[in-house]
């Protein structure tokens, strides 16, 4: 199961009536953050995974608050994938 925090900030874009722009996703990420904490999506995230009682991996990890709820669940992995810029673009270009 894949989960990213894109497709939670698209939904919540959806609710509002707003369009997926670069702005709009930015904003109301910070405005996520600003409410319900600094790990809401993550948090959010995860229990969609545990609803679904399936391993997930779950993308874009932004926030310290994350990671101090990783590491209170020893049941989260966190790994690490880095690319080189161009590829990066190139991937982003081909979805």
């Amino acid at each position: 199961m894949h989960l990213s925090a894109r497709s939670l900030i698209q939904e919540a874009l959806d609710k509002e009536g707003k369009e997926h722009t670069r702005e709009n996703m930015y904003e109301i990420a910070h405005r996520l953050r600003d409410e319900y904490g600094s790990d809401y999506i993550l948090r959010t995230l995860y229990e969609k995974a545990k609803l679904q009682n399936k391993p997930a991996v779950i993308e874009s990890i932004r926030t310290l608050g994350e990671i101090e709820t990783i590491r209170q669940h020893p049941d989260i992995v966190l790994l690490g994938v880095d690319a080189p810029r161009q590829l990066r673009y190139e991937r982003i270009v081909l979805r």
